[in-house]
This record gives C-alpha cells, structure tokens and sequence, in this order.
C-alpha cells in the first residue's frame, strides 16, 4: 500500500479538483477511497481518478453538496489508511481547504488580502459579533446581520444570508424599528437580540440551523428544536446591550443583570425563566470569558466587573464583583474594547478612549484569594482597537495604532506630519515600542538567510522621533530615521529598532502588619531598597546607576 500524502491544490469546476504528489517515489496504481468528515453527510459517487504528471485529477459523477468536506485517503480501508488530502465544496466548486494548504503569494495573490467593509467607519464601534469556525455573523442597529465567511485564505465575503421567519425579513419592516444589535451561539442555536422597537427581546433560531426563524403556529404540535422568541420582562425599559453564552445564557441592559434560569434545554414549549442577578448595568461592548467568568463593562465605562454565586446565602444570590476597586484612577478615561489573552498569563487587555492599553491580571480559580492586578501601558501613538489572537505559543495581542508620521524637505527640516493607523502586535521578546527586527520574529534559525547587516530600510512608520536600536543583544546609539532608513556604526546579526518607552512602577502605601496596630500616619524609614528586574540592563534609582545587579 503506498504511503503517498497529497494537497488539495488546484482549484477545479465542476466537482473536479487535483491532488498533488508530494513524493517522488510512489507505486503504481494507486488506489483511493473518498470520505466526507465524521458528522457532515455527503453523497460521493463514482469518483474517477486519472493519473498525470504532477498527480491525480479527481472528478465525481455525482459531486457532494456546497460545504461539506471530502478527505481522501490512500489504501482500501478507512481504518487504516492515511488520511491523504482534504478539500471542501462551495458553490458547486471543489477549493482547497486551509489545513492543507501553505499559499506563498505569488504573481497573482497579495501578500495582505483586503475587503470592503459594508459598515461605515462611525459605526465599526457599535459592531457586535459571534463566531462559528470559518463564518462571523455581525450586527449593528443600522444594517441587517451580516455574515463574514473565510472560504479560503484568499476569499473572504461579506454576505447577507436570509434569515428566515425573523421580524427585520419582512418586506414591510420598517428600518426606523432597528435591526439586532447583539449576537451570540447557545445551546446549537443562534441567537440575536435587541432591536429599536423591540430592545429587550430576544430570537433563537432553530437547532443547528441558523438561518430558520420561523415561530410555529399554535395549532402546530411543538418541536423542541423550533425556533423561540422570548421578551424578557427587565423591570424598566432598557435595551440588552450585551450578552454572554456560558452554562445558561447571561445578558445585560443598561441597568441590571440578568440569567435565564433553570439549567436545562430551551426549547419552543418550555422557556426559561429570567432571574435578575444584580443591578449595575452593562454597556453596549461585548464582554469577555474570563476563565470560568464574564467580565463585562459597566454603563458609565468607568467600571470592569462581573458576578459570582454567593457562598453567604442558603437561596441562590449573586455577587457582584468590582474588579477596578484599586484602580479606578485607571479606567476613569472611559473603557471602549476588552479581550482576554488566556496563556501564558491569563490578561484581559482593555484599550481605553485616551488611546491607552490597560491590562488586568486575574486567575479566577483561585476564588477569594484572586486579587486582579493592573498596569496601564502608553504609547507614542493613540491605541484605537484591539483583539487577541490564539498561536500556538502563546494568545496574542493585535491593536490598530494611530501615529504621526513626519516628512521632511530636502534641507532636512519638518515639512508636514501625518496620521496613519498601523497594525501591530505584542511581542515579548521585543524591548521598544512599534518596533521592527531583523531578522524578522519568525525567521527560520539559519544565519545564511540574514547576512549582517548595517543599512536599513522599511522604517516609514518611525519618520521623525528618535529611535532606540537594540543590536546582537546590547544598546546602539540612537538615530533619526530619515526616508524611512537608518545607519547604523557597524554590522551587525540581530537588530531590533523601534521606540523607547519608559516604565514607572507606583507602589501601595506599605502595611507591614505590626501587632500593635497600623503604621499609617506613623513616622518612619526604609533602610534598604531591593529592585527584582527580569532582563533589564542596569537600572538608574534616583538618577545613578546601580554599579552591580
């Protein structure tokens, strides 16, 4: 049995699409079994496979349906063979699937892929999304919900699917009542929320169906698996501004919390019951899974909190928690975006409407005992947004910044600046700010590739302030990056430039626990100062540089 592994590379029509050989060495003939993937149903039939130069051309007399993924393998059983290729159908077309495949932009393929967005810039703010695999569904009060779907690398689509039996499908629907402003997945339905006319109901889609909304008729025999709408009575008329999807389905108005309660299935002839948790209020800003907790923003964007079952009460009671209570001069500028990066450090990042990040450190399984930790982190720029990305290292954190960028005349002096927004990441590795390395973070270990260098370009995003450079390990003095380049005092393997910052660290007032009672508003001094630093050169205290770490 050969041990050939193929890619679904070409893109075929008409249910035809070609395996590349990856080895050289093979037997002939080859036989293949298709099989779509564990769950999804798919007829193949009559597959013929026709061998050519760099592979095989496979075509199906009668082609699985749009969606479903097709694995194919090598060998006559399923069991024992080796899982050889995979490919999914859209629109009656076969195209490559992206575990697969590795596209390196070529003639035809840019290297940064972009869309157009159906959102106007004034209301990227408002924007409320879920994700399911490859498809985002977005709402915002002005459009009806759109779909973002990845069909490839190099084929993304806004679109906007029919969703059927929901009110805004109408066509005498009026755009002054609204459209769903919250979006979430619950229990394999999806679920919209929130529009103008109707702010504090809420639309479950069928179960794994999501574009069905249709409500049955109440002479029809019920299906638990039909579509429900349920208005929510919150006591005052405020709109769901948020809404979180753990063991029961959580939401906030602007004024209180609320859970839809007992734990058990939602179907159309058994709806939940709403228990109101507390009565602080959400703003519209999707909260964040923190652990094993919701992490939402208050109305004022002024607070970062959340909520616990009380351990003091013998009925269910919940507690709400201030996780800001220490750092309130912190968040006072008003949070606008959270989102939570799990590993290594469990953060959840906040940017804030003065362009700052925030960052709060909180391990919530160790209960009472968790106390969060903030740091506030400013840039020469202007944080306008943020998101975490999972790697598989580490969860990152991605922010659209906005600098100024000068140009210069030809004497060299400032002639204008400008403002672009750049999208950066956070590095740990890294020492400045908006930084560039050589070679690049994810250079492969091979000194042939990266020769040392002395010139450097590519530096746009750096015109103008002086910049810090970092070479094989150590400080290079700075420079003024002119037309985008630098020059630097020799050659050098690794070079990292970008912009320094400084970090200040704003101590509590001490409470040394004395016996006889507190030491506030006691005289006293310190005799001894220790600084723990973690790869740092040799800090300044008070102006002089310690002579020995």
């Amino acid at each position: 049995r050969s041990k050939v592994k193929f890619n679904v590379w070409d893109v075929g029509v008409g249910g035809t699409f070609t395996l590349t050989d990856q080895f050289v060495d093979h037997n002939f003939p080859l036989r293949m079994k298709f099989q779509t993937d564990p769950g999804l149903e798919a007829t193949i039939s009559n597959p013929q496979v026709i061998n050519v130069r760099d592979g095989w051309v496979v075509t199906f007399t009668t082609p699985p349906t749009n969606a479903d993924i097709i694995v194919v393998y090598d060998g006559s059983s399923t069991e024992t063979a080796q899982a050889a290729g995979r490919a999914f159908l859209r629109d009656g077309d076969i195209v490559s699937h992206r575990s697969m495949v590795k596209l390196d932009p070529g003639e035809n393929l840019p290297e940064i892929y972009e869309i157009e967005s159906p959102f106007k810039e004034d209301e990227l703010e408002d924007l409320y999304f879920a994700q399911a695999n490859d498809q985002m569904f977005l709402c915002q009060s002005n459009h009806k919900p759109w779909r973002l779907t990845r069909y490839n690398p190099y084929d993304w689509r806004f679109e906007q699917p029919e969703m059927k039996g929901a009110p805004w499908e109408d066509a005498q629907y009026s755009p002054v009542d609204g459209f769903p402003e919250v979006v979430t997945f619950f229990q394999e339905r999806l679920w919209f929320a929130a529009t103008a006319a109707q702010p504090q109901t809420v639309w479950g889609s069928e179960v794994a169906n999501f574009y069905e909304f249709t409500l049955p008729a109440s002479t029809d025999p019920y299906d638990p698996d039909d579509s429900v709408e349920y208005t929510v009575a919150a006591y005052t008329h405020e709109m769901v501004e948020w809404v979180s999807s753990e063991r029961v389905l959580v939401f906030g108005t602007s004024q209180t919390e609320h859970r839809l309660s007992p734990d058990q299935y939602i179907s159309a002839d058994r709806l939940p019951k709403v228990s109101r948790m507390s009565a602080y209020g959400g703003a519209h800003i999707m909260p964040a899974y923190m652990g094993n907790m919701t992490v939402f923003v208050h109305s004022s964007r002024q607070q970062l909190r959340s909520y616990a079952q009380s351990s003091q009460s013998v009925i269910e009671k919940w507690d709400s928690i201030e996780l800001d209570w220490a750092a309130e001069h912190l968040t006072r500028p008003g949070i606008k975006q959270i989102a939570y990066a799990m590993h290594p450090h469990s953060v959840l990042l906040m940017v804030t409407d003065d362009g700052d990040m925030l960052a709060m450190t909180y391990e919530t399984s160790l209960g009472d005992a968790a106390s969060p930790g903030w740091t506030k982190s400013t840039t020469k720029g202007f944080m306008e947004s943020l998101c975490v990305i999972p790697s598989d290292d580490d969860d990152q954190g991605w922010f659209a910044t906005e600098r100024e960028v000068y140009t210069y005349d030809d004497q060299g002096e400032t002639a204008t600046t400008e403002k672009f927004t750049y999208v950066e990441f956070h590095d740990p590795t890294t020492f400045t700010d908006a930084a560039l390395t050589y070679p690049p973070y994810d250079y492969v270990d091979n000194p042939s590739l990266y020769p040392p260098l002395q010139s450097l370009g590519n530096l746009d995003h750096l015109e103008g302030p002086e910049v810090t450079i970092r070479v094989n390990g150590n400080t290079h003095p700075p420079r003024t990056v002119l037309n985008g380049e630098i020059e630097l005092n020799a050659e050098y393997q690794f070079i990292e430039v970008g912009l320094n910052f400084t970090p200040y660290v704003k101590l509590k007032r001490h409470e040394g626990g004395n016996p006889a009672g507190t030491d506030q508003g006691q005289i006293g001094r310190w005799s001894e100062i220790w600084l723990r630093l973690v790869e740092s050169a040799y800090p300044k205290v008070n102006g002089k540089r310690a002579p020995e770490r």
